[in-house]
């Protein structure tokens, strides 16, 4: 192999080195404290925004679940319970929707009212039938 002849090498004084790190250094300790004061509240609050998401999000399903229940069964839900169930589907069952793994705890299912609170960390929600009308309701814990 042949040497290049055009590399020179690069000397660096030892204080200038240290001087260097150490700026650095500091830097960091400054930078990283107000970093996480500024970026963890945020990142706290994109949970609750993404839970509150989710569970405005679950109106449409239980809407597209009840249209599901009427074409499967050829008849209006009456309630929650006709096509709603906090439990695995089972195979050839009239439910369309299971809200099991919903969250941390998935969903307290009744005839007329679906509590998800358990589900969530953030916020409570809960889903109400009047003669076929979905409602929610989502409030901050």
């Amino acid at each position: 192999m042949s040497e290049n002849k055009n590399l020179k090498p690069i000397l660096i004084a030892g204080g200038v080195l240290g001087c260097g790190c150490l700026g650095a250094l500091g830097i960091v300790f400054i930078a990283l404290p107000i970093l996480a004061a500024v970026v963890l509240p945020r990142l706290i609050d994109t949970t609750e925004a993404d839970e509150r998401r989710l569970a405005q999000d679950l109106i449409a399903q239980l809407n597209s679940a009840a249209a599901m229940y009427t074409v499967k069964q050829m008849k209006s839900p009456e309630r929650f319970t006709d096509f709603v169930t906090a439990e695995d589907i089972p195979p050839g069952s009239s439910y369309t929707l299971s809200t099991r793994n919903l969250g941390l705890d998935g969903c307290q299912v009744t005839e007329r009212v679906i509590d998800c609170s358990p589900a969530f960390t953030t916020i409570e929600a809960k889903y109400f039938w009047d003669r076929g009308a979905i409602t929610f309701k989502i409030n901050p814990r």
